[in-house]
């Protein structure tokens, strides 16, 4: 599990990991294991298959260099984007 901040706290219940976030907008317990980890992968893989193959729907240019994924989970659509932008041999 990742390390915790001064903002975050970390709690084991049921054999599961949860993070909390706390911010002046919310403050909410999420889990933070494998499964979820599973979990949120297998929902990039199925918005995937909706958007028949897709990573994104806005117009973007030829010549990206910049890329910026907050928080959307664990990397996988910024991993697919590079290979996407950068393919490899």
């Amino acid at each position: 599990m990742a390390q915790a901040n001064e903002h975050e706290e970390s709690l084991q219940a049921d054999d599961a990991a949860y993070l909390s976030h706390d911010s002046a907008l919310a403050a909410s317990y999420e889990p933070n294991d494998d499964e979820e980890q599973d979990r949120m992968d297998l929902g990039h893989h199925i918005y995937r298959l909706v958007l028949g193959g897709d990573l994104f729907l806005a117009p973007i240019g030829d010549k990206v260099k910049r890329v910026l994924d907050l928080g959307t989970g664990t990397g996988i659509w910024a991993m697919d984007f590079a290979e996407y932008t950068f393919p490899h041999p």
